[in-house]
């Protein structure tokens, strides 16, 4: 059935704290971005300039304070060549590393003090150095003012030999609380970051800037802050989710655990890994809803902390076949189908009802394997127009699901297709049939299934969402033709892809598909078709039509998060891929890459997902396609979704999300820009041809039509 059946109770979603990234005060880079940071200069010492150079600005992998890890890095400031700056009487030259706009981000107000990791490695008998500028609004004064942690030739930055994991990193500091002109009344509006070298200078390498840490009433008391899961959430058994925390004044290696009793018993998740802020957790085969995570020193157990509230881990079941309207002859085989998350390895009780759930009778037990299952049912002889189906997971609780409305089990003699010409049958799932002339009566059946042959290349099953095959027979003796009329779902579609849909039927045992189109009614949604046997059907789509589109996208040098609101006739990655110049490799969400000529564990495109892509240069590349649907659902998991922006057009994120996605956490785009609903608004707007990550608290769809219908209206 669609909607899907737990075992646990609903609790009050109670959620503390946001992003770790920005809520927490801090800045460590650790998302494949420089979050929002900027460079500008070249700068001489009484700044004039700015001069042109051969600085460039980008993130890192190689280097990650304290160790490289998984996902983690930092900003790169790179130089080859020397610094490449002309026209300048300057003795120095500064360039300046600049963070996003702070003023509207709660937790970085009311901050008495920053401070950043340098890892130098540029200059090999030249000097570095380095401060730090805030610059805030004064309440007071009503205007701007900036101070500064001290003097550049002050601050002079120790080389490292190595750039990577054997790193040496300087301490950067500024604790503005005991300047006695400092405002009383302030507005933290940014963080910049100086590095000064001398004109003179040789400079070939590169530095790296992380932890860039916001500190409140200058304490040095060690302390650990559970982000997330932090109480209310809903994770499933089996999903991937992001534990992530916080902490001022430690970075040494922590321990993360879970429990399942409030805190009774933990049971360890990792002993020991980086203090980097997030950490990718497989959630368990637990059921409970009392669940908390702990996260510690993993030398001694202190400091640590645990999660606000509790949280579910839960696991669910989902019944897909029969769903509902079914009607199954007795002594015949159909599946049950179902799928769900944490039921790997354990045992399927199936049973059924004649009497729409009043009482149920066992049919047998199935150990499910993997995430979904089936069992061949031989139908009873039970007459009845008020079936149901029960699937339970005998886990401690038992979890169940039930089809979503009754199914026929008809008798084995009984007749619904009689003699005659131009003979009617209705069937389940809109679907009717209609007999040129039946010489002996008998039992036409439909039996819906969600897999079958592979379409046709070129051709997708409807709807995209979940294809529907139709398996027709009948047991009636018949002559001439018989039409076949099925009442399809348009979502998703664009009305040249209606216009061009094709009903198709497979010419069992050995294939192919023939296309047997006769009609496609749009108004209705109905697509008809004429055969002279049985076999498995399935309205299908071309996925092009007479509209075409092109998407226009601007590609910076690095790292860029795309995604594609047209359709190719051809959504291979080859194809897509191949108006790049200079590309490096595309990654999606579920870590499946293409390097051109290379590597392709990507395949196809998937027009609901955004793509991250690495070029070397600068460039626009355009998509040709028709224009993809705004009706088109897009599936959200539980956790981090990357997801594409199927509007044509520039809207603001809580038109395009906000009201459609209670349980939306933040969603961010490759700038390190974020939303949070009813608290921070970086975004703005959302574009067309970018790519954003989105973490939801529990599983939706989205479909951008409700706020389109808004702006048609």
């Amino acid at each position: 059935m669609k909607s899907k059946s737990f075992y646990f109770t609903v609790i009050f979603v109670f959620f503390i704290g946001s992003f770790v990234k920005l809520s927490a005060q801090k800045y460590d880079f650790n998302n494949g971005t420089i979050q929002g940071w900027t460079m500008q200069g070249a700068y001489d010492e009484n700044f004039k300039g700015p001069y042109s150079n051969n600085f460039t600005i980008s993130w890192t992998n190689i280097v990650n304070y304290p160790t490289p890890s998984t996902g983690c890095g930092s900003i790169l400031f790179y130089c080859s060549g020397g610094h490449g700056i002309t026209g300048s009487s300057g003795t120095y030259w500064i360039m300046q590393f600049i963070s996003p706009d702070l003023s509207s981000i709660s937790s970085w107000q009311n901050t008495t003090g920053v401070s950043a990791k340098i890892v130098e490695n540029m200059t090999n008998g030249s000097t570095l150095y380095a401060n730090i500028i805030v610059t805030l609004y004064d309440q007071d004064q009503a205007k701007d003012r900036s101070f500064y942690s001290n003097q550049l030739l002050n601050n002079p930055l120790s080389f490292s030999s190595w750039f990577n994991a054997s790193a040496v990193w300087n301490d950067l500091t500024f604790d503005w609380s005991s300047i006695s002109t400092f405002p009383t009344n302030y507005t933290v509006k940014r963080i910049t970051i100086q590095i000064m070298g001398a004109m003179s200078g040789l400079y070939e390498g590169q530095v790296g800037i992380d932890e860039v840490v916001g500190q409140k009433g200058g304490t040095t008391t060690e302390s650990i802050t559970v982000n997330v899961p932090n109480g209310g959430e809903n994770w499933y058994s089996g999903t991937t989710h992001y534990i992530t925390w916080y902490t001022s004044n430690f970075n040494d290696p922590v321990k993360i655990e879970y429990s399942d009793d409030t805190g009774s018993s933990y049971t360890t998740i990792t002993s020991s890994t980086a203090n980097d802020g997030s950490y990718e957790w497989t959630v368990p085969s637990v059921n409970s809803s009392q669940c908390l995570v702990r996260i510690s020193d993993a030398a001694d157990g202190n400091p640590f902390d645990v999660s606000d509230a509790v949280f579910t881990i839960g696991a669910y079941i989902e019944l897909d076949v029969p769903d509902g309207g079914e009607d199954w002859v007795a002594g015949s085989t159909h599946y049950i189908v179902w799928n769900g998350q944490g039921i790997d390895n354990y045992d399927v009780k199936m049973e059924y009802s004649t009497n729409n759930g009043a009482s149920y009778t066992f049919i047998n037990y199935k150990t499910n394997i993997g995430l979904s299952g089936s069992y061949a049912w031989e139908v009873p002889n039970t007459p009845s127009t008020q079936c149901l189906i029960r699937v339970t997971v005998t886990l401690p609780p038992d979890i169940s699901d039930v089809s979503s409305s009754v199914f026929t089990i008809s008798s084995a003699g009984s007749n619904n297709t009689q003699t005659g010409t131009n003979v009617n049958v209705s069937l389940s799932s809109g679907v009717t049939v209609t007999f040129d002339n039946v010489t002996a009566a008998g039992n036409t059946t439909l039996n819906t299934k969600v897999s079958g042959p592979t379409p046709p290349g070129g051709f997708s099953i409807v709807p995209s969402a979940s294809p529907v095959y139709y398996d027709i027979s009948t047991t009636a003796t018949f002559t001439g033709k018989v039409k076949i009329c099925i009442n399809y779902d348009d979502t998703g579609m664009t009305s040249s892809q209606e216009s061009a849909l094709k009903l198709q039927v497979y010419e069992s045992p050995s294939g192919p598909w023939n296309d047997i189109t006769t009609s496609v009614e749009t108004n209705n949604n109905i697509i008809c078709g004429e055969v002279t046997h049985f076999s498995d059907f399935a309205v299908m789509t071309s996925g092009t039509g007479s509209d075409s589109d092109t998407l226009t996208i601007s590609i910076d040098q690095g790292w860029n998060w795309i995604s594609l609101n047209v359709q190719p006739a051809d959504l291979s990655v080859d194809n897509v891929m191949e108006n790049f110049s200079d590309l490096v490799i595309v990654v999606n969400g579920d870590g499946e890459f293409y390097i051109p000529g290379s590597v392709n564990t990507i395949g196809q495109i998937d027009i609901t997902e955004g793509y991250k892509v690495y070029v070397s240069s600068e460039q626009d590349i355009s998509v040709t396609g028709s224009q993809v649907s705004v009706e088109t659902p897009i599936i959200l998991d539980a956790g981090w979704n990357f997801i594409s922006f199927l509007m044509d057009k520039e809207v603001t994120v809580e038109g395009a999300l906000d009201y459609m996605l209670p349980d939306l956490v933040i969603i961010k785009n490759d700038d390190g820009e974020f939303f949070i609903p009813n608290s921070v608004n970086t975004i703005g707007t959302m574009r067309p041809g970018e790519g954003y990550y989105l973490y939801m608290n529990s599983p939706d769809t989205l479909k951008y039509e409700y706020f389109y219908l808004i702006k048609q209206n």
